[in-house]
Parts: structure tokens; C-alpha cells; sequence
């Protein structure tokens, strides 16, 4: 990667292949052993290094960028009962104070009248990734992620909402009401610099065109999350620097996409080896919640 100018750099950002195929066959990845697998194919995924992909630092714009129109912004203030990095080994006390901390921010920020956490993730970057894979036994499955993507369809989002509130409540929220989920990401220390998190502004991409959905086979459930094609109209943004107290919000889904022109219905987002990243710096540690929001009959 190669130092960038005028509060940008440069990265590689891994986007899916565009392989001829994915125009009938759907994309897939099975996530049991391959022994397990007819044919022993896990996954027909395959993923493409994008180099020189301009990374732009929204510390100087912050202001301007909106959930509805760019698909992301930053909450500013963030704080938790959780107040070391240590505290988040404890999944559980992440679970019902964290994630319970993030629902009620949330609630009161966007004004809705339900907020329900649906997952998180703690992720602490391993010294063996990316020279090892996010899988290798010693880094675990905690590494930052890098290819671009989302993380909900709406035939996945929907799912996720009839297991969390039962079929006949989802179906009239979806119905009646304006919903969402919204990923919050944020660093466990700061400032960050290691593998920060890239986000695609909305306004540059085309989603009919650069999302694909795919499915995560596993032996209980299938998933559906969009990967994504490259464009070279794409815009990225990061924030340098980030501190523990600046949240990223960013859509997973939006059921108002389609009734108002110009409304950001997802974010792709993914994250990169950061040039700027001082030698020896603390390797990246962030927590992230998807968090299911449901606004009153009046919005």
C-alpha cells in the first residue's frame, strides 16, 4: 500500500470476483467440515484484491455524513459500564450490559420505540493475521474482516425479525412501520490505528448492480448476506484516529428503501491494513452490535 494526500490513503480492499458463473449459480459458503460436504466443494466464493482503493478520513467532514443519505454517521459520547478492554472476554456481560448500554443509546438517538440487539462480535486482530487466515487455530475467528460486504438481506433481515419478535409481530412492524438494523462499531482503545474500518458512502453505489446475494450454509440455519462487486465509482470513508467515545452507526438494512428516492438502504463496509499505522502499533481490538430498531406507527 502507498501513503495517499489530502486526508486520504490508499488500500486494497477485496471485493467478490466477477465470475461469470454468480450471473445463474449464487454464491455460497458451507460452514461444516468438507468431509461433510457431497463433492467436498465448500464454497464457490471467490474474492478479488482491489489495490489503490482511496480511503478518505472523514475527521474534517464529520458532520456531513447522515444514516439516510450516505448510509453511516458517528455517534459521539459513547460510553459503558464496560470500561476496559479486558471487561469484553465475559461474552455474557457483553450481552446483557454492553449490547443492553448500545439498545438504549440507540432508542433515544434515532427516536424509535423498539430497539432490540440481534448479535455482536468482539474482534481482537491476532500478530498471525493476514499472514495467517482469520480461521488458522492460533488467530481464531475474531480477525478483522476485509472483504466488503453486508451483513443482512432483507429476506435475511426478515428472518431475523420473525425469530426475535415471532412471525405475526415482524410481519406487521415490516408492514406498518419503519424498520432497521443498524451495525455499531467501535475501537476498545484509542486513538486506532491498525485495520480501521472502511464504509462505502450509499450515494456512490449501485445497488442493483454491485450487490449479490450469498448464502452461509450451517447446520441449523441459512444465512443470506450481500458481497460486493467492484465499482469505480465507489467512495470510501475512515475515521482516523478513532477513540472508544465515536460509534460508527451504519445501515445493515432499511425497510423504507424504495419509498423515498435517495434513502440509504445498506452500508458496505469492510476493513483495511491502514499505510498511516505506526510501526509497533497496539494491534486493533473493536466491539460491534447489530441492533434491530423499530420506529413508531408515525414515522
Amino acid at each position: 500500500m502507498d501513503r495517499g494526500t489530502g486526508g486520504s490513503v490508499l488500500a486494497t480492499m477485496w471485493y467478490l470476483t466477477p465470475l461469470q458463473e454468480y450471473k445463474t449459480t449464487k454464491p455460497y459458503v458451507i460452514n461444516v467440515p468438507q468431509s461433510a460436504v457431497p463433492g467436498g466443494k465448500q464454497t464457490n466464493k471467490a474474492s478479488k484484491p482491489y489495490h489503490g482503493c482511496v480511503m478518505t478520513d472523514m475527521r474534517p467532514s464529520l458532520g456531513s455524513f447522515s444514516l439516510d443519505k450516505n448510509g453511516f454517521e458517528v455517534l459521539h459520547g459513547m460510553t459503558s459500564t464496560l470500561a476496559t478492554s479486558e471487561s469484553y472476554d465475559n461474552t455474557d456481560r457483553v450481552r446483557d450490559i454492553y449490547c443492553e448500554e448500545v439498545a438504549d443509546r440507540l432508542r433515544e438517538f434515532l427516536g424509535a420505540e423498539l430497539a432490540l440487539t440481534l448479535g455482536h462480535s468482539v474482534r481482537r486482530r491476532d500478530p498471525s493475521f493476514p499472514s495467517k487466515p482469520r480461521g488458522d487455530k492460533e488467530s481464531k475467528n475474531t480477525q478483522p474482516i476485509p472483504g466488503v460486504h453486508v451483513d443482512y438481506t432483507p429476506a435475511w433481515a426478515f428472518k431475523n425479525a420473525c425469530m426475535a419478535l415471532g412471525e405475526d409481530m415482524a410481519t406487521e412492524a415490516f408492514n406498518s412501520r419503519r424498520v432497521q438494523i443498524i451495525n455499531t462499531w467501535r475501537p476498545l482503545f484509542g486513538p486506532l490505528h491498525d485495520w480501521p474500518l472502511g464504509l462505502l458512502d450509499y450515494t456512490s453505489l449501485d445497488p442493483a448492480n454491485d450487490l449479490v446475494a450469498t448464502d452461509s450454509v450451517y447446520p441449523h440455519i441459512v444465512s443470506e448476506t450481500y458481497n460486493v462487486l467492484h465499482n469505480d465509482k465507489h467512495k470510501w470513508y475512515y475515521l482516523s484516529e478513532q477513540q472508544p467515545s465515536e460509534m460508527f452507526l451504519f445501515k445493515s438494512f432499511d425497510n423504507l428503501f424504495g419509498a423515498e428516492e435517495g434513502t440509504a438502504s445498506v452500508c458496505v463496509h469492510g476493513a483495511f491494513d491502514n499505510p498511516l499505522c505506526p510501526p509497533g502499533a497496539r494491534p486493533r481490538e473493536s466491539v460491534e452490535c447489530l441492533v434491530m430498531v423499530v420506529y413508531p406507527e408515525s414515522k
